[in-house]
């Protein structure tokens, strides 16, 4: 009988597990968890979502969303370290090659905020970035680790 609570405890715990994993790898949960951006009830459309990430640790994720962000979400933002557009020339390592995978001309945006965070000097391309567009409302979010 012992056995049986024990087992039983052990299968609900497994399901339970599994069933979280699948559920936070959203563009939700991500903008939640990284940045505290709860986008839950507000009316949202993601365009784009990509989350490839290796048990190492290594790998990329990208959010392309429209969202109407409120002033307090914004003013979270800047709390946290994000910097009115536009971004100045030179402040983006690879700004090409960063533009190329959002699919967003970062001089075209001068209404909103930006947060980047460059990551390894060694790796280029190792960086977060999430911008916000306030004229189009749209929401970019990019995050690559090696």
């Amino acid at each position: 009988m012992k056995y049986r609570y024990i087992f039983l405890l052990f299968a609900l715990f497994s399901l339970a597990s599994c069933t979280s994993w699948f559920v936070e790898r959203t563009p939700e949960y991500i903008l939640w968890r990284v940045h505290g951006l709860n986008v839950e009830n507000t009316e949202h459309w993601v365009y784009a979502f990509e989350d490839q990430w290796c048990p190492n640790g290594d790998g990329t994720s990208k959010i392309k969303m429209k969202v109407a962000l409120a002033d307090e979400q914004i003013a979270h933002l800047i709390s946290t370290g994000a910097k009115p557009l536009p971004v100045p020339d030179g402040t983006i390592s690879e700004q090409a090659w960063l533009e190329g995978e959002l699919g967003i001309d970062l001089d075209s945006v001068s209404d909103g905020v930006y947060l980047y965070k460059p990551g390894n000097p060694d790796l280029s391309f190792e960086c977060s970035f999430l911008l916000y567009d306030k004229a189009t409302k749209m929401l970019y979010y990019y995050v690559n680790i090696m």
